[in-house]
């Protein structure tokens, strides 16, 4: 709580017998207010505070928004936010009465937008304000009213420098001293408003009267407006003396400044808050448009990313039919040779030639699943036959050069997933890893369910591959390039190509591999049962 302190008017005075420390909205303020006898008090606003009022002596007619009361010793009397007021005493006596002055509370500023989120940068909001039509409106609000205004942002930053400002205020800001002091001193105050949540009035570093109002737009808190600098009363001689040696102490002339101190205009609190969160409206009302704008440039910029994604899908998928139709002309008349497959299986059979019914059954079995299957999807099971097939064909070719195991966890079993996903990683473990080996080779396929992912995993201990190529492997996945290889080959490029069609970039393909030692292929996929 300060001091008692007493303003004087041409009407009467007013004796503060409780300030709040420091002042502001939401913050309760009581004075004893004497009004002379024949004087009145002019018709005047109770802009964003209401009052109660308690006679103590004499009697005063009081007008509240045209109604005439009579306030006596021990009568009550209640003036809302908004009204117009004015005062007459036609006795001979003082009327006297404790004024209270209850301010409401502000909007409360969240920090976050309507759905709780946290809200980022917001550099590209008041860089808009600025190239809008605010910076005018600010020069309007300052010449009608004459009040200074200036806007800071949570960064503690200034958006709009103060502007308007009195004549002692332009005087000691000459300085750099000068300043930087009052910025600081502004910056401190807005920091105030922004923490607590409340408007708030203050006196700057040489004493003159600020309110900070937050900036709010839709809940959320964007900065504090400050409005400001005039005395509330007239300074006394030691205030004076105080701001001529505070101005002498920074080089100014110290009898230029407490000259311009004095006869600074003094004003009511309540015009600083109306002043203030009128103008916080307007730049709040400019805010929600700019968000508005900013949104609609963040819808222009995904519909323009979805359009290039459309492009890409549609590239895929003419990629991926255009290899459909190179494997498809590879079986000229496939039905023709399933039966004729079937038949010289049948025929090994009868003359005893089980290793070649054996290798004939699975060669029918693969093309099969090759025209039936290519496309579409199939369970880990079926991808196990698949593979038992391929590998066998090759182990009767290789003779005792190969040996291979397939094996997959039993949860894992009934999982589906894009048929042809594992084959061509099996392919080139056996053609690149496995065939240029001297001497006997093993690859492994291992089928897994991790949580909710799939991984299957190709090892093969052939002669690997250098650094160069393993890194060439690994760009693959980061290929825009969708011209189909023109040797026809449905290795890892078109494995990539199959797998950002089913999954987009949800899968991962790790390659690790030492030369003369081996490589391991490891695919990461979601996992999708039945």
């Amino acid at each position: 709580m300060s001091t008692t302190s007493e303003q004087v008017f041409e009407w009467g005075t007013t004796e503060w017998i409780y300030e709040p420390s420091p002042w502001g909205h939401g913050r309760i303020t009581v004075g004893i207010v004497v009004l002379w006898p024949g004087c009145v008090q002019g018709s005047h606003i109770h802009y964003a505070e209401e009052q109660m009022v308690f006679g103590l002596d004499g009697v005063g007619v009081h007008i509240v928004d045209g109604v005439n009361t009579e306030v006596s010793p021990g009568s009550f009397l209640h003036i809302p936010a908004g009204s117009m007021h004015e005062m007459h005493n036609y006795s001979r006596q003082d009327h006297r009465f404790i004024a209270l002055f209850l301010p409401p509370q502000p909007r409360v500023a969240t920090g976050t937008d309507a759905g709780g989120k946290a809200l980022g940068d917001l550099s590209q909001v008041w860089e808009e304000v600025r190239n809008s039509a605010v910076p005018t409106t600010q020069a309007a609000f300052t010449s009608i009213t004459g009040f200074s205004l200036a806007v800071v942002s949570n960064d503690r930053e200034f958006v709009l420098s103060p502007s308007g400002l009195p004549s002692f205020c332009e005087y000691f800001r000459r300085d750099r001293v000068g300043r930087e002091a009052c910025n600081r001193r502004i910056i401190e105050r807005h920091s105030q408003a922004a923490v607590q949540d409340i408007s708030n009035v203050f006196e700057c570093c040489s004493g003159l009267v600020c309110a900070a109002v937050p900036i709010n737009a839709d809940g959320i808190h964007f900065g504090s407006v400050i409005c400001g600098h005039a005395p509330l009363k007239h300074f006394e001689a030691d205030q004076l003396q105080e701001a001529e040696e505070r101005a002498s102490s920074v080089g100014l002339d110290g009898e230029i400044a407490r000259d311009l101190l004095k006869h600074s205009q003094t004003l009511a609190k309540g015009k600083l808050y109306v002043i203030a969160q009128a103008f916080a409206e307007v730049i709040s009302t400019e805010i929600r448009g700019i968000q508005g704008l900013i949104a609609e440039r963040n819808l222009a910029d995904q519909r323009a990313q979805l359009i290039i994604e459309m492009e890409r899908r549609t590239k895929l998928e003419s990629s991926l039919r255009e290899a459909d139709m190179r494997l498809l002309q590879s079986h000229t008349n496939p039905h023709f040779m399933f039966n004729t497959l079937h038949c010289i299986a049948g025929l090994a059979m009868l003359e005893s030639a089980d290793k070649t019914a054996r290798v004939t059954l699975a060669l029918s079995r693969l093309l099969r699943h090759n025209l039936g299957k290519f496309n579409v999807r199939g369970t880990v099971e079926e991808l196990m036959q698949y593979l038992e097939d391929y590998l066998y064909i090759y182990k009767i070719r290789y003779e005792d050069k190969l040996d291979y195991a397939i094996c997959a966890s039993d949860d894992a079993r009934h999982a589906i997933v894009p048929f042809m996903v594992v084959q061509p990683l099996v392919e080139n473990a056996v053609v690149h890893g496995l065939e240029p080996k001297v001497g006997h080779g093993r690859l492994d396929v291992k089928i897994s369910k991790e949580s909710d992912r799939l991984q299957i995993r190709v090892t093969d201990d052939g002669v690997g591959m250098d650094r160069e190529r393993l890194e060439a492997l690994k760009a693959m996945r980061y290929s825009e390039d969708f011209v189909f290889p023109t040797d026809g080959c449905l290795g890892l490029l078109t494995l990539h190509r199959r797998l950002r069609y089913f999954y987009g970039t949800d899968y991962n393909l790790t390659v690790t591999s030492k030369l003369g030692r081996g490589t391991s292929v490891c695919l990461d996929i979601p996992l999708n049962e039945p």
